[in-house]
């Protein structure tokens, strides 16, 4: 009886002992390799190409590792992170001159997934963050004055990847209106006026436009070129300049800006914005300007899935709409829902629109993006864009996103500084609970391996009872038979 109990325990042991150093299931964070070739040349290496990966694996010699199974639920990390992420800023490019108003700062990342967040500093002041993060991201701005800015953007590594802060490399920006050339006398001298495209207009299919612009009389002599300026990039330029005056140019499907500027920026134009919408596959409509729809009642535009996915412009009146339709998953199926968006009032800066079949009823100030969940379910599901308001039309964007709710990627002034504190105490706690990767999994095989001990004590104690109960059992019957 003995001897049993005795290869019953050293059985459990072995297994237990096995079970925590032979086998060991490890994490991989994106990018890292196990290289099975080492442990058989015709094995192919693994790669974790996702945010983080298990894999269970055999340890055969120093650093050589096989395929294996039988893995617990602990987890271990067996390389450093010796790989950071890199920050390298797009545009706008360095010594940037630009218009104020609206600023868009897009940089690029390599293994965005160990970042927390990402912050945009400007003259060392932080303006925007995000913390959902991608290959190329873009913060903006909006409404910014003349001035010079130096601006930068600050990532910080997610806790489990060391927790270090990735600084990019600094720009310089300069903002500033057009002004008249500081040696003509003339100081009641106009700069450019735009006449074509007019503010907000819309058209249909990609084209070639006609941008025209006057040049007052008084300065005329004084300018030797002109530009067009088309989302504030230089597109073409003239040499021959006129009173009237106008530049044609290729433009593509999308929403644009547009200004010119004369003598590299001494005369300089405002800036207009128009839209150009994919041409319609048919139906009512889906780009062009506007008009009554037929029979006499208010127009309905139609935004096919492509438009409505990668950002559907059009301008409308009041009880005018527009008509779209998005898939949602329901009871695991797909299943096709119809909206409409209705300006239910259009003032100078300001417009009411119902979202249909909700329904939900918005305001929006020009420059304004609001955000929907449609569906109920935590997601927002489409945004919609006040771009301007011009002949009593709103021109609005609407398009098709998924965003969480709860995340709120951009925030200025007092609701970022919430934020900000919320995040720092998010950290304290994550470095109080987490530590980093290697101690994690060795906690989590720790746990593992207590559950073996536990139970393999539970059969200890329960063979010992048996074996007790049995020998007073065989001492009870002795006593009897004398």
């Amino acid at each position: 009886m003995l001897s049993v109990f005795t290869a019953l325990i050293l059985s459990l042991f072995v297994i237990s002992f096995a079970s925590a150093t032979g086998i060991t299931n490890i994490c991989l964070r994106e990018g890292e390799t196990v290289y099975f070739s080492e442990c058989n040349e015709n094995m192919d290496d693994y790669i974790c190409s996702d945010t983080s990966c298990q894999l269970c694996i055999k340890e055969v010699s120093s650093g050589v590792y096989c395929p294996t199974d039988g893995c617990t639920n602990a987890c271990l990390y067996i390389y450093s992170s010796d790989q950071n992420s890199t920050v390298a800023l797009v545009s706008p490019e360095s010594d940037a001159k630009m218009l104020p108003g609206d600023i868009s700062f897009t940089f690029q990342l390599s293994l965005p997934s160990t970042l927390d967040r990402c912050d945009l500093y400007i003259n060392d002041k932080r303006e925007k963050y995000a913390t959902t993060l991608s290959t190329t991201k873009t913060l903006t701005v909006k409404s910014m004055e003349e001035g010079t800015y130096e601006w930068r953007i600050e990532c910080v590594e997610k806790p489990a990847y060391g927790g270090d802060k990735i600084n990019s490399a600094s720009r310089m920006l300069y903002l500033q209106e057009g002004t008249p050339d500081e040696n003509d006398t003339n100081d009641t001298a106009a700069d450019i006026t735009l006449t074509s495209p007019t503010n907000g207009a819309v058209f249909t299919g990609a084209q070639q436009l006609s941008f025209a612009f006057t040049v007052p009389s008084e300065i005329l002599n004084s300018i030797n070129e002109c530009s067009l300026y088309l989302d504030n990039a230089a597109a073409s330029s003239i040499t021959t300049i006129n009173t009237n005056n106008q530049i044609s140019y290729n433009v593509a499907v999308a929403q644009h800006t547009w200004k010119i500027s004369c003598n590299n920026g001494t005369y300089a134009s405002e800036t207009r914005s128009f839209t150009i919408n994919a041409a319609s596959s048919g139906g009512t409509g889906g780009g062009g300007g506007g008009g009554g729809g037929g029979g006499g009642g208010p127009r309905i535009y139609t935004a096919s899935n492509t438009q409505i996915k990668t950002g559907y412009t059009q301008a409308i009146k009041k009880d005018e709409k527009i008509s779209f339709s998005m898939v949602v998953a329901v009871n695991n199926t797909n299943k096709t829902e119809s909206h409409t968006i209705i300006a239910k009032e259009v003032k100078n800066d300001s417009a009411k629109l119902r979202i249909q079949s909700t329904p939900i009823d918005t305001d929006l100030l020009i420059g304004e993006e609001k955000k929907f969940d449609l569906t109920g379910d935590g997601v927002y599901d489409l945004s919609i864009t006040l771009n301007s308001i011009a002949s009593s039309k709103a021109n609005v964007t609407a398009k098709l996103i998924s965003e969480s709710v709860e995340t709120e990627e951009e925030t200025t002034g007092e609701e970022e500084a919430e934020t900000e504190e919320t995040s720092t105490e998010e950290e304290s706690e994550g470095d109080t609970t987490g530590i980093t990767g290697a101690s994690v999994g060795i906690m989590d095989r720790i746990k593992s391996n207590a559950t073996v001990i536990i139970i393999v004590a539970v059969i200890v104690v329960i063979i010992i009872v048996a074996f007790v109960s049995s020998s007073k059992k065989e001492k009870v019957k002795e006593v009897k038979k004398e």
